[in-house]
């Protein structure tokens, strides 16, 4: 019977998180296909075919909205383009450099709401219908606005001058438009004044609105990324290129060999080698001596299914202190995860939520500091795709237990970059100033297009001071759900030979410090 309760409540913590992951996702996406209401292409399609549309039924002066639509997109890609040399500002860490302000919130407020005008002029006139129309296009500013925050393409800051600079645009266009069909009549002068005082309600409305959504997401925009940090084996310039490479057998030998096999591919030594040791195996491994020994930045995830409130009551007090008694017996600096993707649902079973992971971490921590092992430096690391749904951050066990942040970060296809999977958890770990490792990185999808993802997210990494570390997966396997994953690319000569580029860029062979 107490089997039986306890295999019922694992089912259901279980159910309940795949519930709220299958829930932040469908919002994630969601939010994701909103956005692009104010990409460049679509808003600017949409003006195009509006005006070759209005052109036609446009009872007077045909020419008009072709004309203005027109005008609009050349006025407004040039003006923003100006203000954002003009201002500089650099936008969340994974933006493009300069983001203030927002094209997208202006181009949704000016382009729809210039072609709902337009629309209304010719086919309404009605007070009522303005008013529908000035709510609905304030709608479509405001999730532009939320969306572009919420996936960490800009500032709140960017967001809001976004929206009153298009509105600022759209009471010009109208008022030329008035006045290019002649003397408007009080009722035109009315609406247009309407329209015009969209910018005031959008800012009053606006900076209540985007002070909540900054709490809720943790960002700051005075905080755009940390130019120099500090911590065990951070590397005083550049970032180490390391990976986890596949063995073809479990020995420390072939462990070793793969490692170096690997090396003769790309023609060049990895800085860092990561390897992963379940909960019950001893370690470090001869292996993980022998990376050490060669001069290798060891990355060690201590893995397993481990239950989070057993650490707790101490009933693995005497395996966690012989682990960090050989740990400091190797008399060489190392990097440590433990439990790494602890956010992820399939293993709340063992974890218990964050506040239970965050206990064990502690938990773990004094041991090895009682066992005298200082020659660790201890990585957090949970999922990128956390970071996106927003469930990875509760389990943060704070600055002054962790020494590196990190991810581990998957692309669903080479459409989408390592720098647009990366944005939600390097946005977070900008305000910690704590060095960053992308733990493991890989992308789905056809091999052919490999080589160009690894290329750009190597020139990403680097632009990026506050990482410190890449690796990555080269495995190829099943994950825990029974999905097969492909990311070896020892077999994929143009992938191979795009990531032996990056390992022959200075940047990525940076001096390993000197630690005891």
């Amino acid at each position: 019977m107490l089997r039986y309760l306890v295999a019922s409540r694992k089912a259901s913590i279980i159910a309940a998180e795949v519930s709220d992951a299958v829930w932040d996702a469908a919002r994630f996406g969601a939010v994701a296909v909103l956005t692009k209401l104010g990409n460049t292409w679509t808003t600017w399609g949409a003006a195009l075919a509006a005006g070759a549309c209005l052109a036609v039924t446009w009872r007077h002066r045909k020419w008009l909205p072709p004309v203005a639509l027109s005008a609009a997109i050349v006025i407004d890609h040039f003006t923003t383009l100006t203000l954002r040399h003009v201002f500089h500002r650099s936008g969340p860490p994974a933006s493009p450099l300069a983001t203030y302000p927002s094209g997208g919130c202006d181009r949704v407020i000016l382009f729809y709401g210039l072609i709902a005008y337009l629309l209304w002029r010719e086919f309404s006139g009605q007070r009522r219908t303005a008013i529908a129309i000035a709510a609905a296009v304030a709608a479509l500013g405001f999730n532009e606005a939320y969306s572009r925050v919420y996936l960490s393409l800009h500032w709140f800051t960017d967001a809001l001058s976004g929206l009153l600079y298009g509105s600022l645009l759209l009471a010009i266009f109208i008022t030329a438009v008035h006045f290019a069909v002649g003397r408007p009549s009080q009722r035109i002068v009315r609406a247009a004044s309407a329209l015009a005082a969209l910018p005031a309600a959008l800012l009053a409305i606006g900076v209540p609105v985007g002070v909540g959504i900054l709490d809720s997401l943790g960002q700051h925009p005075a905080v755009t990324g940390a130019s120099h940090v500090t911590g065990p084996l951070v590397p005083a310039a550049g970032a180490y290129l390391g990976a986890y490479v596949q063995p073809t057998g479990y020995s420390w030998l072939t462990q070793v060999a793969a490692v170096k096999a690997f090396q003769r591919q790309i023609g060049r030594p990895l800085g860092l080698i990561h390897v992963y040791h379940p909960w019950s195996q001893p370690f470090p491994s001869q292996a993980d001596r022998a990376f050490v020994d060669a001069g290798k930045v060891l990355l060690l995830t201590w893995g397993g299914t481990p239950d989070s409130r057993d650490i707790i009551a101490g009933r693995y007090d005497h395996l966690i202190m012989a682990r960090a008694a050989a740990i400091r017996g190797l008399h060489r600096p190392i990097l440590m995860e433990f439990r790494h993707e602890m956010d992820r649902p399939n293993l709340q079973w063992a974890v218990h939520g964050p506040a239970a992971y965050i206990k064990a971490w502690d938990h773990i921590r004094a041991i090895f500091r009682q066992a005298g092992a200082g020659n660790v430096g201890w990585v957090w690391c949970p999922t990128g795709y956390g970071f996106q749904v927003r469930r990875a951050q509760a389990f943060y066990p704070g600055n002054a237990e962790v020494d590196w942040v990190c991810a581990d970060v998957y692309s669903f296809s080479p459409a989408e970059s390592l720098q647009q999977a990366a944005a939600p958890f390097l946005t977070w770990a900008s305000p910690t100033s704590k060095p960053v490792i992308i733990g493991e990185f890989a992308v789905n999808g056809p091999a052919s297009a490999w080589a160009a993802w690894l290329t750009a997210a190597g020139g990403f990494a680097e632009k990026h001071p506050q990482i410190k570390a890449i690796a990555y997966f080269d495995a190829n396997g099943k994950d825990s759900n029974g999905n097969p994953f492909m990311y070896w690319i020892s077999d994929h000569k143009h992938a191979l030979r795009s990531f032996a580029r990056l390992a022959a860029t200075a940047y990525f062979r940076p001096a390993i410090p000197r630690e005891a």
